[in-house]
């Protein structure tokens, strides 16, 4: 038997679970804005890439680099060279 302190209730779980989005978001608000200048929110309110200030629309050529925009609001080309540019140093 448990007891009633082992017990999260769903409201209780819910408001943890929504205080854990709202930390996530702040968080990579924070990273974004310290790398580029620009936050995550700020980059998808105004609609452009975090890095280059581009269109994302214009910048993204699948729709995985739109997913990856609205993640981390990097465009595609963008992502692509940070990521190879990481690789290249690997070797």
């Amino acid at each position: 038997m448990t007891s009633t302190e082992d017990h999260v209730y769903p409201e209780e779980e819910r408001k943890r679970s929504q205080e854990r989005v709202l930390s996530l978001s702040a968080l990579k608000d924070s990273l974004a804005e310290s790398c580029f200048g620009l936050s995550l929110s700020e980059a998808l309110e105004e609609g452009v890439c975090v890095d280059c200030g581009k269109d994302p629309k214009e910048q993204c050529y699948s729709p995985e680099g739109m997913i990856e925009w609205r993640r981390s609001g990097l465009c595609e080309i963008c992502f692509d060279r940070i990521m190879a540019s990481g690789e290249e140093e690997e070797e």
